[in-house]
């Protein structure tokens, strides 16, 4: 039987959260789902979890060998047969409006790849905040290349990505040789490529942040995937001063363990890119500087270009009660 809605969840170990996670799908305020989860050969059971709901719209797959994250993601999906999936991280939740009011904005707008919402913070056992969402109810190629801005917009976990089965098939879906941008990456083409996206100023989705998340490791990693993929034609254009900043950064980041920032200066060296990374990095300076003495300019520029979501308090209410505070 097809479902207009698939929930695709690709976990590795940690069952609780995935009970707290399938929990949440099936508070859903729209019936037309189903769930796919796709073990990652997770040495934990997380079989008898998903068999514990006795739920005919819960389907299990269990890989016979470790895929890694974005090959996950992308099993999920080949898994599903929904015409609009979200990627859940087995970790985070959905709020239970989530499918109903990211499908009818999609269901609005037919020319629109995705649709990307906001997402509260679950620290603890503490519901706190949100990030904020472009202003720009719809971009696609065309407003992309008007607005270059919307390059640093990096909340774009799947979480929040609610997006046509049509257009990701048409895409390839994920680069499953990115490390950690995988994500973004997906972003930045339903947007150029495949036909534009929605942002939707609201929050509809919890985003667990806690110790098992490696931030040190998956910035160096989103580092490196910025760094192939400047070599492909499609990102070219990105400015040698925005990488060099990046590889500076992190470079910053890790000085108090020489191997650390001798393994970033080599990975650029093995792309053949440290005459670009030095080149940007003094082209750079100028507008940095610049930047540093305006103070406010960058709030400023965040400003023009951001806003709150704007259910945040009914947000967190519900998301208190999805984790039953």
């Amino acid at each position: 039987m097809k479902h207009k809605f698939t929930i695709a969840i690709p976990v590795y170990n940690r069952p609780e959260y995935l009970r707290q996670a399938i929990r949440s799908c099936l508070a859903q305020t729209v019936p037309d789902f189903e769930i796919v989860v796709s073990d990652d050969c997770s040495p934990d059971d997380l079989g008898s979890v998903v068999s514990s709901f006795g739920d005919s719209r819960i389907s299990y797959h269990r890989s016979m060998e470790r895929l890694g994250a974005a090959r996950n993601h992308q099993l999920s999906v080949s898994l599903s047969q929904g015409e609009y999936v979200v990627n859940l991280h087995s970790d985070d939740l959905l709020l239970p409006t989530y499918l109903e009011v990211a499908g009818q904005a999609l269901d609005k707008c037919g020319e629109a790849a995705a649709v990307y919402s906001a997402m509260t913070y679950l620290v603890g056992s503490k519901i706190t905040g949100c990030h904020r969402m472009p202003k720009l109810r719809f971009a696609n190629r065309q407003v992309y290349l008007e607005n270059f801005w919307l390059e640093k917009f990096h909340e774009t976990a799947p979480t929040c990505c609610l997006f046509r089965r049509s257009s990701f098939n048409r895409l390839g879906g994920y680069r499953i040789s990115l490390r950690f941008a995988y994500d973004w990456d997906l972003f930045i083409r339903f947007m150029t490529t495949g036909g534009g996206v929605l942002f939707l100023p609201e929050v509809l989705s919890v985003y667990r942040k806690h110790d098992e998340q490696a931030s040190q490791t998956a910035s160096l990693q989103g580092l490196y995937d910025v760094l192939d993929l400047w070599q492909l034609e499609e990102y070219s254009y990105f400015p040698s001063s925005e990488i060099a900043d990046l590889v500076l950064q992190q470079v910053r980041m890790s000085m108090i363990a020489k191997s650390k920032w001798l393994d970033i200066l080599n990975e650029v060296r093995h792309r053949g890119l440290a005459l670009r990374v030095l080149w940007g990095t003094a082209a750079g300076l100028p507008y940095k500087l610049r930047r540093k003495l305006g103070k406010n300019a960058p709030a400023a520029e965040e400003d023009a270009c951001y806003q709150l979501p704007a259910n945040l308090e009914r947000a967190l209410q519900a998301a208190n009660v999805a984790i039953g505070n």
